[in-house]
């Protein structure tokens, strides 16, 4: 089952789906110190790309990121 997840890289929150959520988690590992989970929700891409395009304003470029909002 897919999930659609939250969490939180340095200052960004990426928004992303993946099938393996410590798999994924430990890919952050290599590029950041201590990814912080925020919330885990059942879905696949198509929930996912509404959330992308829901966050519009505050996606950093194209990316999966999003800027985090009063921190």
């Amino acid at each position: 089952m897919s999930t659609v997840y939250f969490v939180k890289l340095g200052k960004p929150i990426k928004i992303g789906v993946t099938m393996n959520l410590k798999k994924r988690l430990k890919s952050f590992q290599t590029t950041v110190i201590g990814p912080q989970v925020l919330l885990t929700v059942p879905g696949g891409r198509e929930l996912e790309q509404k959330l992308h395009s829901l966050l519009q304003e505050v996606r950093i470029g194209k990316t999966e990121m999003f800027i985090t909002i009063g921190a």
